[in-house]
């Protein structure tokens, strides 16, 4: 659940946004050194992927750059 969209959180009909989603979900782990959202469980993460507004990693890594957090910013959009 770490790297779910919010489409298939829910249960809705997946596409290729599912998947730029979660490729923007591993790239903000890539950056960041962690994945975008925690949390105690599943329905904690699902939660997040389906309400929280995606944290920018330059919020966890200053040196990332304006470029590349737009790019993750962009791909997990909701």
């Amino acid at each position: 659940p770490l790297y779910m969209s919010p489409e298939q959180c829910t249960g809705k009909e997946l596409g290729p946004p599912a998947d730029v989603y979660s490729l923007g979900a591993t790239l903000f782990h890539l950056l960041a050194g962690r994945p975008p959202f925690t949390g105690d469980s599943p329905l904690a993460l699902i939660n997040h992927h389906c309400n929280t507004p995606p944290p920018s990693p330059q919020s966890v890594v200053p040196g990332v750059s304006d470029g590349a957090a737009r790019i993750v910013q962009r791909a997990m959009a909701k």
